[in-house]
C-alpha cells in the first residue's frame, strides 16, 4: 500500500514540476515536505527504521552521439529519498527522486563544427525493494521500477535550432548494496546496479509545433541499451537521529538507434555522468 502511494506521490510531484508552476526553492522545499509527511504517515502505522535523505547533486554530464554531436557540462541538482527498512528481517524499500534543471554545451559535428547552449531538464523517479542475502545482513539484493525524463530545448545549432526534444523511458533497476563500518564515525557502502531500459520515446516539437521540417510524425520510439550505476555512499553522526551523507556515483546509460519519422532518426548515443551527493539524513 505504501508503495503504491509512493508512486503517486512522486508522480504527482513530477508533473507539478514539469509545469513550471513553481520555482526552484519552492520545488526542494514541497518536495521535501510531501516525503517528510510520507514519512511521518508510515510511521504511524510501523515500528520499522525509516530514513529521510535530502541531498544537493553536483556532477559532470557528458552525453555523445555516434554522429560526432556531443553536450557536456557540471551540473547542479537535487537528490530526495525515502528508505523504510524491517528492524528485523532488514528488508527495505525505497523511493529516489532527482531533478536537474541547466545548460550544456552542445557540439554540433557540421562543416565547419558548431557550438551552442542548449536548456536541458532532467528527472529520475526510482522505487526499489531489497532483501539481505547474508548471514550480518549487511549485504542486500534488490529490484525496483525507474523513469527517466529529459526537456533538451536545442536553441540554434546549426539545422537543429528551434527544436524541444522530450525523451522518457522505463528502466528495471537490479542491484547489489554491501553495508560496512569504515570506523567509529564513519559507516560506508558500495551499491552497484544494472538498468534495464524499456518502451523508449522522443517526441519532437519545433518552435513550438508538433514537429519539424521534413517531420511526417512527431515520435520516435528509442531502442533499448542497459545502463550501470555504482555509488558509495559515506555516512557521519552529527546528531542522535541526523547524519551527513557523502555519495561518490558515476553512470553509464545509452540509447539505440530509433526507427525512421520523415526520413530521419534518433541516433545512437551513450551518456557518462559521476559527481557526488552531499546532504542530512534523518532516521525516525
Amino acid at each position: 500500500m505504501y508503495i503504491s502511494f509512493s508512486l503517486f506521490l512522486v508522480k504527482w510531484i513530477e508533473v507539478r514540476l514539469y509545469k513550471g508552476e513553481i520555482t526552484m526553492l519552492k520545488r526542494v522545499l514541497i518536495v521535501t515536505g510531501l516525503l517528510i509527511i510520507l514519512a511521518s504517515t508510515c510511521l504511524a502505522a510501523s515500528s520499522d527504521s525509516q530514513t529521510l535523505e535530502v541531498s544537493w547533486n553536483h556532477y559532470h554530464y557528458g552525453y555523445s552521439e555516434v554522429i560526432g554531436d556531443s553536450e557536456n557540462a557540471w551540473l547542479n541538482g537535487m537528490h530526495l529519498s525515502y528508505k523504510n527498512q524491517d528492524n528485523t528481517s532488514k528488508n527495505f524499500w525505497k523511493v529516489s527522486y532527482d531533478r536537474t534543471s541547466g545548460n550544456t554545451q552542445y557540439a554540433y559535428d557540421g562543416t565547419p563544427p558548431a557550438k551552442s547552449i542548449t536548456n536541458d531538464k532532467f528527472t529520475n523517479t526510482e522505487v526499489t525493494y531489497g532483501v539481505p542475502v547474508s548471514n550480518d545482513k549487511k549485504q542486500f539484493v534488490y529490484i525496483g521500477y525507474g523513469n527517466r525524463a529529459w526537456d533538451r530545448n536545442l536553441n540554434s545549432v546549426g539545422d537543429y535550432g528551434g527544436y524541444l526534444e522530450k525523451y522518457s523511458w522505463g528502466y528495471i533497476p537490479v542491484g547489489y548494496r554491501l553495508e560496512y563500518n569504515l570506523n567509529a564515525q564513519w559507516d560506508g557502502a558500495v551499491d552497484i546496479a544494472a538498468k534495464f531500459m524499456f518502451g523508449g520515446k522522443m517526441s519532437a516539437y519545433y518552435n513550438g509545433g508538433f514537429s519539424g521540417p521534413g517531420l511526417i510524425g512527431s515520435q520516435f520510439n528509442l531502442g533499448n541499451k542497459p545502463g550501470l550505476r555504482v555509488e558509495a555512499p559515506f555516512t557521519t553522526q552529527l546528531a542522535p537521529q541526523l547524519s551527513l551523507v557523502l555519495t561518490p556515483w558515476y553512470e553509464y546509460s545509452g540509447i539505440k538507434k530509433s526507427n525512421i519519422v520523415g526520413g530521419y532518426l534518433e541516433p545512437d548515443s551513450s551518456t557518462t555522468q559521476w559527481g557526488v551527493n552531499v546532504g542530512v539524513s534523518y532516521k525516525f
